[in-house]
Parts: structure tokens; C-alpha cells; sequence
């Protein structure tokens, strides 16, 4: 089987489980075997280094069909992916709940499409709790399970899970990076038993947020000016450690700097004021008055 073939072809010593599996395993159970096998790595700059392959490839493609229907296809990151899952089926079940009680139901997936343009267009439907009107955007929510020995290593070997159901794996700095505007549900196993569920929700206070960008107004990164799509940082102590969203524990980066801090093995030292951004080893340091870390 293709499934079996292309796991065994990155890590055969799992090709005799992946056959016993195929055996009692439904086709569905085997692809995540599979897929969990294949997301083994040898340490975490490699498991980084795949997602990061997968980020760099990212797109999203559109043309129309000979009836003139308008044809999307995407590829993201899992975690990305997941969070759009999420916002869309939120969207969708409200107003799948609207229709049923206008007895004018559709297929659900003509629900996901109205959810998405929709949520592009920011005018997304929640339901409040009379049940008649509009509350505010659809927050997502994100459920990732993971092994506790691969959260401590901080990548999962063999054997090893660190995944999102329903979309598959993703590295585990995917667990301790701030997914924007969404709740995470992480829950941590010990073999088959879930030890520990953190609810870990990463959104800001408002006031916390106001002062956050006031002292930040563009990217700390020493030599970077740029001031829009900022993401907010846990530069000191990582949010999974930490758990709490204070100003002194945050920074304001741009986006190409927030992913060599998350992936590149860059870290962000000193203070409002004096910031250090440090390469790994053997790489550069940037600290305040030096020249722009080049973004491409």
C-alpha cells in the first residue's frame, strides 16, 4: 500500500507496525499511522526545517470552471490550515442553525462556502444567545494532541504524536507558537492516557494590547522599521512556560522576524529600548543601531 510504501521509504524500521496496523486498522487509522511516521524526526531543527519547507511553498490558486463557477485550491501550514477549519465550521453551524429554522437547508458544504466569503469579506454570522442576531466574529478554537516526552525534547520521534485531529501532524514549536486570535486546547499524553489539558488562550487584554503597541510601534527587531501585520512575541519565557500575557513578557515583531524566532533557532534578549536579536550558532547578532537583518 502507498501508505505503508512512502512512511517505510523515510523510517523502515516502522514498516512491520504499519503492516500489523493494516491488518485491523481502518484506511483512515492507517493514513495517520502513517503520517505520524513520515512527521518523526531526528531532532528539531529537522522537524522545523520540513514545516518550514511547507511555508515557503504555501499558495493560494483560483480559476474558473467551463459552467463559470470560481475554483479556489490552497496549500498551508497544518497549524494554518486548522485555524481555518476551525473559523469555517464555527461560521457554518451558525448558519446551519439559522436555516434549520427556516426549514430552508443545504448540503453543509454550500455552508462552508457562504462561511468562508463570509469571513474574507468580514461579515461573519454568530449567533447570540436568543438565537436572532449578530455577536461579534467566530473565534476559532484549535485542539492539538501530543506526547509529553516530545513537548519536554521539543520534537517527537517514532512512536511519538504531535498533531491537530482531523488535519495531521505539526512540529511541537507549532504548540508553543502564539496562534493569533484563536483558543488552544492542548492535550498531553502519557502512552494512551491524556494526562493534561491546557486551555491555553493567547489573546491580549485590550489594555494590555493598547500599551503593547504604544511601546511598539514597529518591529523590535534592531534595524527593522516595519510597522504593519505586527505579532505579538513572548520573547523572554514561551507562552506554553509562562502562561500569562504581561507587557514586559511581550514584543512586537514583523512576520518574517516572528518566524526565524519561532523556527530559526533566533532568539530576542534585552528590553523596551535595547533589544538584542541573537542568530544560533555561529550565526549573527543584531542589537540596536546595527543594520537591518535582511527579510528577502
Amino acid at each position: 500500500m502507498k501508505v505503508i510504501a512512502a512512511a517505510a521509504a523515510s523510517h523502515p524500521d516502522a514498516e512491520t507496525e504499519l503492516l500489523e496496523s493494516a491488518a485491523t486498522d481502518s484506511v483512515k487509522a492507517l493514513k495517520e499511522r502513517g503520517a505520524a511516521v513520515r512527521a518523526a524526526a531526528r531532532s528539531a531543527e529537522d522537524e522545523n526545517a520540513r514545516y518550514c519547507a511547507v511555508h515557503t511553498g504555501r499558495y493560494v490558486r483560483h480559476w474558473a470552471d467551463p459552467d463559470g463557477a470560481f475554483r479556489l485550491d490552497a496549500k498551508l501550514t497544518p497549524d494554518a490550515g486548522a485555524t481555518l477549519l476551525s473559523a469555517l465550521q464555527a461560521e457554518a453551524d451558525a448558519r446551519f442553525n439559522l436555516a434549520r429554522k427556516a426549514k430552508t437547508e443545504e448540503n453543509p458544504a454550500a455552508y462552508q462556502a457562504d462561511a468562508l466569503v463570509a469571513l474574507v469579506a468580514g461579515e461573519p454570522l454568530v449567533l447570540d444567545p436568543s438565537g436572532s442576531g449578530r455577536a461579534g466574529p467566530t473565534r476559532a478554537t484549535l485542539c492539538i494532541r501530543v506526547d509529553g516526552t516530545a513537548l519536554k525534547r521539543g520534537f517527537t520521534k517514532t512512536g511519538e504524536i504531535c498533531h491537530i485531529p482531523g488535519v495531521g501532524p505539526v512540529p511541537v514549536a507549532a504548540v508553543r507558537r502564539q496562534l493569533a486570535d484563536a483558543h488552544v486546547k492542548i492535550l498531553v499524553r502519557d502512552g494512551k492516557d491524556v494526562t493534561t489539558v491546557c486551555h491555553a488562550g493567547r489573546t491580549v487584554t485590550a489594555h494590555v494590547q493598547s500599551a503593547l503597541e504604544e511601546r511598539d510601534p514597529t518591529c523590535m527587531v534592531p534595524g527593522c522599521d516595519v510597522a504593519l501585520g505586527l505579532e505579538n512575541h513572548h520573547w523572554e519565557i514561551d507562552y506554553v512556560a509562562c502562561k500569562t500575557t504581561s507587557l514586559a513578557g511581550l514584543a512586537r515583531v514583523c512576520h518574517w522576524h516572528h518566524g526565524l524566532l519561532s523556527y530559526g533557532g533566533y532568539k530576542l534578549e534585552g528590553e523596551s529600548g535595547s533589544w538584542v536579536m541573537r542568530g544560533p550558532p555561529g550565526g549573527d547578532t543584531f542589537e540596536t543601531g546595527s543594520p537591518l537583518l535582511d527579510s528577502g
